[in-house]
């Protein structure tokens, strides 16, 4: 968009900005013969806004300034969609000859017609696809505008309902008694607008001083307007000026023709020779617009006289006074007469005398009964009457204060004012929530930088209910350039909000910056893989993993003490300047003077670093947005993702036994919700004993002896040798920024960042750098030889409960993630990167689940391809989908290492995972509480990326045994096998022929439920 004055300018700018697609021009002349080249460059233009000043210089040339518009239209004509001219510039003839194709919009404003006289509506016939048109003329000399919507001369009249069926909205002003386009508005017209405006083109006539400037409509011409008003069925919105002050009787026949109204404007016509004010009480205005069911907005232009006024001749013009007193009565009484009997209202608006309703015209008191005006929406009482006894919080900048203490130099404010706040306060039984709080202490919130004089106009009112549940009472510079109060802020806490716990910590990330704290990092990671290199006899307590977890502890430690200690630098000046602050304010040895003086130069000081640490900020933020902004990334998709609060658990059901609905008990601490999802998920490890061990054993085997698949000795050797420091450059290359971190703290940008001080320093020629990769790939062999340490917290974890569905009361309905430590999932991802390599030939292609080149697109295609083969081969048959219950938890440790073993896994890789297992715990975390932890007895675990691969290999046993049955599934052509099923993960989809028999499916299902033990449920 470009706005420019004068339109000389265009011819400077189009070079540049041949691209624009908005212009707004304004000036006093367009004769120059320059602007037609200019606009011709213009390709891409579709708004076009010119306005042309009304003192205009002597040697305009009209008809060159005429000639150049048309030219100009006639370029622009193909490509505009919004055309406002404002001014006398547009020929009728001119419009009526230039094809709009694209034109939506038509405006134009104080315009005179000039030349030959064309109706309005062969004109805009040029024009299919108007959709807003608004004429607003100047009456002239002869009323020649009278003869736009009547007639071309020839007595023809087209209608502009058949030229433009589609219009929605039409605005037109001036409008004379003899016109005939209320006979030809279209039945779409959405919103009608028939209004007055002053001309400010003439000078006014001595002879008609009042009638000259404007031009409304007469009692006679208004119901004309109001019929055709009521054939609109769409009509939401009306504006019409009225002669005299709208009647009730007028008011009546709106609401009765157009009862779906939401914007009714009403204006009586002023500087009229017959001026005087209503005579009508608002009481009988209200009454006639009570079947405005849906109105939303009114705005109301009149001369307001007192409720049920004498007859008597009122003076013009009114005295300030009259006015003023109009304007209070209408404010506390006519508005919530409206409000009460228009229940539908948001907006009320009225003009008297030219003079707006603006609460900065009343005295400061009066804001205080502005709300009287303003009611509920739901059939409740006045909303005034409903905030006397309903409000929690008030707040805002209330220019004045109630006690002396608030302003430096000390001083009582008016006690009009005052008196009218308190009265207010005391209806709403509100208090200050900060002087409660603080009822010695002195703090401002405004400065007077042309005196020095502070105050804190600036407050926040509470109830009593809601002042129990306050904390964090603040005044503080907001930090915004220009702002001249400051920013005051309340914590204010749920009342049945559980008890919120500290939560789990991890390294922040201005801590891995820090100078102290990458230095001391190097040097214990020296010192560790200094003191592995030096072992010679591996025990219990000297090993690589135990010196690994002296190092890990040690640099969290120091993350944690550094993490206090570092504060940046304008935070702690800014810390500093508070604290002399207070201390000048609330001294009471100190002169007024000398405190006002002493207090504002800090507040300045305070203010300019406020703003520098904003605009620090906001650069930042800009500097970010410049480089990922519009890119696929998460900072990109985050900033356009509704921004939700975290999930709070406020209440869990009890298990109970044998409890009723309505007898069940609910727990709401924190912490003992945590112990509650504890139990839960310490059930669901308990593993179910079978019916008998032998049983066990032979349904296991059962299953397992369809597995032929077997890894090869190649395989196996790549599973079972010791991992490269390659490897665990890949696996922290790959590891994702901002992912949660485990119970240690760690991050995955921790390790990243003293790997990269590593490859930094090395590529410098250093080398005494730590290698972290070095340090990690020594711990890894170690546990792939020995398994984890009895005491290690390698495997530990912790649970984020997400909710999926149902009742948010019971624990089962929320997805357990489990977050591991990082260094532990940068060791699984090393085997599950291996174990990925080998699946392809272990695991059947109808597993598709986190298989390396297969995708679920290629079951949902076979799926819709196989009921397309069988409709087209009139094969009758079934679609089963299978659908494991908590299938992650409930797979079995003993059938799960039965199975690596059948796939012909390495021992050292089994027992490797067997250990990671043997020693891994859990706890589980709730609106910040830790439960205590319990023991991974079956399952995988989710967020582990070795669990995916796992299960696959452990649900394969169930699609060798459906392959290896009697069912005979489809036979398809040039296919090597039967299809039978396939599946993603646990979802599995069987295809059953007529001839197949569902004992048999359920058998399979049976023996499989027998060797996890697990069960299956089938829809």
């Amino acid at each position: 968009m470009l706005v420019t004055s004068p339109p000389e300018a265009l011819l400077f700018s189009t070079s540049t900005i041949s691209q624009l697609k908005t212009l707004e021009l304004s000036g006093s002349r367009l004769d120059g013969p320059s602007l037609v080249h200019a606009f011709s460059r213009l390709r891409h233009l579709s708004s076009l806004i010119v306005t042309i000043y009304d003192e205009r210089p002597s040697d305009i040339n009209i008809v060159e300034e005429h000639k150049n518009i048309a030219n100009i239209l006639q370029t622009l004509g193909p490509t505009l969609s919004h055309l406002t001219v404002a001014g006398d510039l547009i020929e009728f003839e001119t419009l009526a000859t230039i094809k709009w194709p694209q034109l939506r919009t038509l405006r134009l404003v104080n315009h005179v017609p000039h030349g030959k006289i064309i109706p309005l509506p062969i004109v805009v016939s040029q024009m299919p696809l108007l959709r807003t048109l608004g004429y607003d003329f100047c009456a002239g000399v002869e009323h020649r505008d009278a003869t736009i919507f009547c007639h071309d001369g020839e007595g023809n009249l087209p209608r502009l309902s058949s030229v433009l069926p589609g219009l929605t909205s039409l605005s037109i002003s001036n409008v004379q008694s003899e016109d005939r386009i209320v006979e030809q508005l279209p039945l779409s017209l959405q919103a009608l607008r028939v209004v007055a405006r002053r001309d400010p083109w003439y000078p006014t006539r001595k002879s008609d001083p009042y009638r000259w400037h404007y031009s409304s409509l007469n009692e006679i011409d208004t119901f004309r307007w109001i019929d055709a008003a009521a054939k609109l069925a769409y009509l939401v919105e009306l504006a019409l000026t009225l002669e005299n002050a709208p009647s009730p009787t007028v008011l009546a026949a709106i609401a009765s023709a157009c009862p779906q109204l939401r914007i009714l404007e009403l204006e009586q016509a002023r500087f009229e020779k017959n001026y005087r004010m209503s005579p009508y009480t608002t009481e009988s205005l209200v009454e006639a617009l009570i079947q405005l069911h849906d109105l939303r907005d009114l705005r109301i232009t009149m001369e307001i006289g007192v409720h049920n006024p004498p007859v008597r001749k009122q003076s013009y013009p009114p005295s300030y006074a009259s006015i003023r007193a109009a304007k209070r009565s209408l404010l506390q009484e006519d508005g919530l007469l409206f409000a009460k009997a228009l229940r539908s209202l948001e907006s009320i608006s009225f003009l008297y005398h030219n003079e707006t309703l603006s609460l900065s015209r009343l005295d400061r008191h009066s804001v205080w009964y502005k709300m009287d005006v303003v009611r509920g929406r739901t059939g409740q009482p006045p909303f005034v009457q409903f905030l006397k006894t309903k409000v929690d919080v008030m707040l805002g900048d209330f220019n004045v204060v109630e006690d002396m203490l608030d302003r430096l130099p000390a001083y009582n404010d008016a006690n009009e004012a005052v008196e009218a706040l308190t009265e207010l306060r005391n209806h709403l039984r509100l208090a200050d929530g900060w002087r409660t709080t603080y009822p010695t202490k002195k703090a401002y919130s405004f400065l007077q930088e042309a005196t020095g004089t502070q105050s804190r106009l600036d407050r926040i009112y509470t109830s009593e209910e809601v002042m129990q549940n306050t904390r964090e009472w603040n005044i503080e510079p907001s930090g915004i350039p220009g702002a001249d109060h400051k920013l005051i802020s309340v914590q204010i806490s749920h009342q049945e909000a559980p008890w919120v716990g500290k939560g789990r910590w991890s390294i922040p990330h201005h801590v891995l910056r820090d100078k102290l704290f990458r230095a001391r990092v190097q040097q214990e990671g020296r010192k560790a893989l200094e003191e592995i290199n030096t072992i010679t006899s591996r025990t219990e307590l000297k090993n690589p993993q135990t010196i690994y977890n002296t190092f890990k502890s040690e640099i969290l430690l120091l993350a944690r003490q550094r993490d206090k200690a570092i504060i940046p630098r304008i935070d702690r000046r800014l810390r500093e300047l508070q604290n002399s602050l207070d201390k000048i304010n609330n001294d009471q040895t100190n002169e007024e003077d000398e405190k006002r003086i002493a207090s504002a130069e800090i507040e300045t000081k305070m203010r300019a670093l406020q703003q520098r640490k904003h605009q620090n900020k906001r650069q930042t933020a800009a500097a970010r947005n410049r480089l990922e902004g519009e890119t696929i990334c998460k900072y990109w998709t985050t900033a356009n993702k509704e921004s939700k609060p975290r999930d709070m658990i406020y209440a869990l059901r009890k298990e109970e036994n044998n409890v009723g609905r309505d007898q069940q008990t609910y727990e709401t601490n924190s912490q003992k919700m945590a112990e509650l999802g504890r139990h839960y998920h310490n059930n669901l490890q308990k593993v179910e004993t079978p019916t008998t061990p032998q049983l066990w054993e032979e349904k296991t085997n059962v299953v397992l002896e369809n597995v032929k698949t077997k890894a090869s000795a190649e395989q196996k050797q790549t599973l079972a040798e010791h991992i490269d420091r390659t490897e665990v450059v890949e696996a922290l290359k790959k590891a994702k920024n901002n992912t949660a971190a485990g119970l240690d703290g760690a991050t995955n940008e921790l390790w990243k960042a003293i790997h990269n001080k590593y490859t930094e320093e090395t590529a410098l020629g250093s080398d005494t750098a730590f290698d972290l990769a070095e340090l990690l790939t020594l711990v890894f062999n170690d546990i792939l030889t020995n398994g984890l340490t009895p005491a290690s917290s390698f495997s530990e974890g912790w649970m984020c409960p997400l909710y999926k569905k149902n009742d948010k009361n019971d624990i089962a309905n929320y997805r357990p993630i489990t977050c591991l430590n990082t260094d532990y999932k940068l060791y699984t991802k090393c085997l599950a990167t291996r174990l990925a390599t080998i699946a392809p030939s272990l695991i059947h292609p109808s597993q598709a689940g986190f298989i390396p080149g297969r995708r679920i697109t290629d079951q949902t295609k076979l799926i819709r391809l196989m009921m397309h083969y069988a409709e087209k081969t009139q094969q009758n048959g079934l679609i089963m989908a299978l659908d494991q219950e908590k299938a992650y938890d409930k797979i079995g440790h003993e059938y799960l290492w039965r199975t690596l073993k059948k796939f012909d896994l390495p021992d050292v890789f089994i027992d490797t995972v067997r250990s990671l297992y043997d020693n891994a715990e859990t706890k589980i975390m709730i609106n910040g509480h830790l439960s205590t932890p319990w023991k991974i007895n079956r399952g995988v675990r989710q967020g582990d990326p070795l669990s995916c691969m796992l299960f696959d290999l452990a649900i394969e046993p169930l699609a060798a045994s459906l392959r290896a049955s009697t069912l005979e599934g489809y036979n398809i052509p040039n296919s090597a096998e039967k299809l039978i099923a396939n599946l993603f993960a646990d979802d599995t989809t069987v295809f059953l022929s007529a001839n197949d028999d569902l004992d048999e499916l359920q058998r399979i299902l049976d023996d499989w439920n027998t060797s996890l033990p697990r069960k299956y449920d089938t829809h």
